[in-house]
């Protein structure tokens, strides 16, 4: 019997679910980035910068005991597919987020991040912190 198949349906869904956040995240961030309200060498990103895609391809082969190559090309295929609708979900979310929050500021100019927690945590990790996975606290100084 194949490994992947000795995993539950949820124990699967559970991996691709979090590889999947991951990706949304990274959209998330880099909307924030290229509206200038978070510095990309921010020390708390310092994770993101340095964890590359191919990493949470190899975290699910891991964590689903995949070691047979074709098996791998296929989580990576998936990966690859998953990271382009994933981020571009994260960055159109936060982008349009971010156009109707600024409605609600006498100087949207004057926006900014004054918080982000955006933990991450790829396939197969835990976390005892069991909130949401990511928030951003915005203020203008005029308010």
């Amino acid at each position: 019997m194949d490994a992947i198949t000795d995993l539950t349906f949820q124990q699967q869904a559970v991996l691709w679910g979090q590889a999947y956040e991951v990706l949304i995240k990274r959209g998330v961030l880099a909307c924030l980035i290229e509206q200038g309200l978070v510095v990309r060498d921010r020390p708390g990103l310092r994770r993101w910068s340095d964890t590359k895609l191919l990493e949470v391809s190899r975290r699910l082969s891991r964590e689903m005991d995949i070691i047979d190559p074709a098996g791998r090309d296929v989580v990576n295929a998936a990966v690859n597919h998953l990271s382009l609708t994933a981020y571009g979900l994260g960055y159109t979310a936060m982008r349009a987020y971010l156009k109707q929050i600024k409605s609600y500021f006498k100087r949207p100019a004057d926006l900014k991040v004054r918080a982000l927690w955006c933990p991450l945590t790829l396939p197969g990790e835990s976390t005892a912190y069991s909130g949401p996975s990511w928030a951003v606290i915005l203020n203008d100084r005029g308010r």
